[in-house]
């Protein structure tokens, strides 16, 4: 009996030192874990503060706050008008709209327009034709008869297939009315709400409004023009310039993006007036006035800058969060594999110091800077450059490579920088080449003929000749044996193609970018 309890005592006491040295242990753990969490902390904020303090001295500005636009009163903003309000007018608390029928009136608008339509945003101009609007009706027609039946209209049925069209479009009479009205107003700022948590929750619900009206405003242009109307013509194409600014201060990529892929629309009429010599010379000196104020790749620079702060409040997001990896597939999306086959990404970002989170935001911004650095500024843009740093290389291909190395949130993050510098430049060089096309249509109309060279317009007919972003070399301008002209950027592929434009490739990365007139257009 002795004996026995001797032996249940030493076998408890066994037990106890066992679980005592395993306490012992996970104490320990514990406290390594703790100290180096202190340590890693105390590193990637210093890091960062010290990367902060470095680019804030030259210039570099990283607090959002300051890219938001200043409110402006509702009596001086375009943007206040009721269709693009009621869209901003949510409940107290929620995203839910005092006023449901906002987006159906947007989806009205959404609705008027063919898939065809889209084609607009690639600009017809740029292959140098005017819009055929029997193709587009019978396009517009095909979903609603067979295939085997003939077409609605033929080719000498242009007035019927206007008459159409601009009756499909009828709905938006009432919006594009309540826009114009509005448009002598002198400041443009949308209700978004940019104080929302997190940032990434923002949303822009004004973004499809205006991306139908440039299309519907640039078919009932063309098509007013096509049918004599040149007042009413330049009317809508001056409201289509009122659109382009609209969204000039916002501090966000997609709204530059909507803004610069939906000038080429705003174009055709320009282009269409031109070829078509409607456009007077007051009328073509208003043009010139806008086209010279747009500066597409100064607001991409800007919005290149707004897009790293912006994303500086993701990085504040994910330190104070407890769920950070909820708050990634909030913004990345739930497609994404964050999962290694030899480690959970959910246990390494549970268990990562959250200074780790200032070293992802310190190589976010190295990265973004070694991705844009060379590649753009005011007046000149490096094509070359910009496709050779489309791919950037991270840490590593897996989730727990990278952010072991601290690049994955960039990896994440980084935009498409390559294809909205593209973007941007062809905008930009869209609105050049439109502005020396009004100059020399100026020019014209007083002497009878096109000049020798560019230099002749200015600074009576232009005061200045825009170069060709493109390397930042001059525009390619000579005088046609039709009596017309060609001027042309040397495009994406930085090489002179002659001023031939790669017919087809809605991505125009070959080619020559051109502004020219079909030879009948010297017959009028």
């Amino acid at each position: 009996m002795e004996t026995e309890t001797k032996r249940l005592s030493l076998s408890r006491f066994v037990r106890w030192k066992f679980w005592r040295n395993v306490l012992v242990l996970l104490a320990g753990l514990v406290t390594v874990y703790a100290l180096f969490c202190a340590e890693e902390n105390l590193r990637g904020k210093r890091a960062w503060e010290a990367y902060k303090s470095e680019v804030e001295a030259k210039g570099e500005v990283l607090d959002f706050r300051k890219f938001v636009p200043p409110p402006v009163p509702d009596d001086q903003n375009f943007a206040a008008i009721p269709f693009f309000a009621q869209l901003f007018d949510y409940i107290p608390g929620t995203h839910t709209l005092r006023d449901t029928n906002s987006w159906t009136r947007v989806g009205i608008l959404t609705s008027l327009l063919p898939n065809s339509v889209h084609d607009l945003d690639g600009g017809y101009w740029r292959h140098a034709k005017s819009l055929d609007f029997v193709d587009l009706a019978n396009k517009w027609e095909t979903t609603n008869r067979s295939s085997q039946n003939p077409p609605a209209f033929t080719t000498d049925q242009t007035s019927n297939a206007i008459e159409f069209i601009t009756g499909k479009l009828e709905p938006a009479t009432a919006v594009i009315e309540e826009m114009r009205k509005a448009s002598q107003r002198p400041y443009s700022r949308f209700n978004v709400e940019y104080d929302a948590e997190p940032k990434f929750s923002i949303i822009l619900p004004h973004l499809a409004g205006i991306n139908s009206a440039y299309r519907i405003l640039a078919l009932r242009s063309c098509a007013e023009l096509q049918s004599g109307g040149t007042d009413a013509a330049f009317a809508d194409t001056r409201l289509m310039f009122r659109l382009v600014h609209s969204l000039q201060s916002e501090p966000f990529l997609v709204s530059q993006l909507v803004r610069a892929a939906s000038f080429g629309a705003t174009l055709q009429p320009v282009w269409e007036g031109l070829e078509q010599r409607k456009w007077s010379d007051e009328q073509l000196k208003e043009l010139i006035s806008e086209l010279r104020g747009l500066d597409f790749t100064g607001d991409a620079m800007r919005c290149l800058q707004a897009e790293q702060s912006f994303c500086d409040t993701f990085f504040e997001q994910l330190r104070k969060s407890r769920n950070p990896m909820q708050d990634i597939s909030d913004v990345v999306g739930n497609d994404n594999n964050f999962s290694t086959p030899d480690f959970p990404a959910e246990l390494l970002v549970m268990l990562a110091p959250s200074g780790w989170f200032y070293l992802e935001q310190l190589n976010y911004h190295k990265l973004y800077y070694n991705q844009t650095v060379g590649v753009l500024s005011p007046n000149r843009v490096d094509p070359d450059l910009a496709n050779e740093r489309k791919n950037p290389s991270f840490g590593g291909n897996s989730f727990a490579s990278a952010f072991l190395k601290h690049e994955e949130m960039a990896k994440l993050l980084l935009p498409s920088l390559q294809s909205f510098v593209f973007k941007v430049t062809r905008a930009q060089t869209g609105a050049n080449l439109a502005a020396i096309g009004c100059a020399l249509e100026r020019y014209r109309l007083k002497h009878g003929n096109y000049p020798e060279n560019l230099s002749a317009l200015a600074p009576e007919y232009l005061p200045a000749i825009p170069k060709d972003l493109i390397m930042d070399q001059p525009l390619k301008y000579h005088l046609t044996a039709n009596g017309t002209f060609i001027l042309y950027s040397v495009g994406w592929n930085n090489k002179d193609d002659g001023g031939i434009a790669v017919k087809g490739n809605k991505d125009m990365t070959e080619g020559d970018w051109v502004w020219e007139y079909p030879a009948a257009s010297v017959s009028r």
